[in-house]
């Protein structure tokens, strides 16, 4: 291939994961899942974190407070926005040790995508009714990179801003979101995936439940976008 028929990045377009290099007031745990189904999948399953209170049961689950909550999606240009927000509710787990347990807060999970599959999520707590900045938010990052059609690299990590030189505090989160996404996302989206390999995913008429319609944007901008790449000249 001609060097000239490659595309320069555009490191404009690169979305913003500052948070993820520790600092001196931030610490950061890593780690990585090898998935055996197409990274469409995965994106299906982090654009709808309905799915956490079915699948996250052993672990992120919140006895429903999800469900007591509004879900919103919207597109930016070519980012996806899926979002929920849960505003007078008891402390989920996160906000353990921060609010007493008789405390109304307000509790977020926005969920920011730009393709193919670069994720960011914002979880956060303050108190109920009060503006988000006299609260917390802990960012994470949600990277799916295809190994083949049929299998995805799934990166992720979890920033912190306390205990920034604990190796408990390390290890806990470690094995928390370990088994979160290799005992409890991974067979799912796994399972799901062989039920359909090799079939067109359109061809097997899905039924959208509307909480479903972040996963489903981001396939159909991804469509579009491979679709204007296609027809483009090579820079």
């Amino acid at each position: 291939m001609h060097p000239q028929s490659f595309r320069r990045a555009d490191e404009g377009k690169i979305p913003d994961f500052s948070f993820v290099p520790d600092t001196p007031s931030s610490r950061t745990v890593r780690g990585y899942t090898a998935m055996h189904a197409n990274y469409e999948y995965g994106t299906d399953n982090l654009l709808d974190l309905s799915h956490i209170e079915f699948v996250h049961r052993g672990t992120f689950a919140g006895q429903g407070v999800i469900f007591a909550g509004k879900h919103s999606a919207r597109q930016d240009g070519e980012t996806l926005h899926s979002d929920w927000f849960m505003p007078g509710i008891s402390p989920p787990s996160v906000a353990y040790g921060r609010y007493p347990p008789d405390a109304l807060v307000d509790h977020w999970l926005d969920m920011r995508w730009n393709a193919p599959a670069s994720m960011r999520l914002l979880v956060g707590v303050c108190p109920h009714g009060q503006p988000r900045e006299t609260g917390f938010e802990l960012p994470q990052a949600h990277i799916l990179t295809p190994a083949s059609e049929h299998e995805t690299h799934y990166f992720w990590s979890t920033t912190r801003y306390h205990d920034l030189t604990s190796p408990e505090t390390d290890a806990m989160l470690t094995k928390l979101f370990g088994e979160a996404f290799d005992l409890e996302d991974k067979p799912m989206i796994e399972a799901a995936y062989a039920n359909v390999r090799g079939q067109d995913f359109w061809a097997q008429k899905p039924v959208s439940l509307g909480i479903d319609q972040g996963g489903t944007r981001a396939r159909r901008l991804i469509e579009k976008l491979i679709r204007d790449e296609q027809t483009e000249p090579a820079a």
